[in-house]
């Protein structure tokens, strides 16, 4: 999962899976981030977050469409 800044798109941190982020950030409410990843929501707490493979370096976007990102 790749958080983002928001308005800007630009990469802050890379999670390996949930655990990690949530470990990070045990105060963010999970299903939220979801929603952004998912394509539901736009943000959450000033930041979006997208699926990220990890060895393609790309956006996956919930259609299973792929975008490349600079990590």
């Amino acid at each position: 999962i790749g958080q983002f800044e928001y308005g800007t798109r630009k990469i802050i941190q890379v999670f390996e899976n949930k655990q990690d982020l949530i470990q990070k950030y045990p105060n963010y409410y999970f299903q939220a981030i979801l929603g952004c990843c998912n394509g539901t929501k736009k943000s959450y707490n000033k930041y979006t977050w997208k699926y990220i493979d990890i060895k393609t370096n790309q956006i996956v976007h919930r259609k299973y469409s792929y975008k490349k990102v600079k990590i």
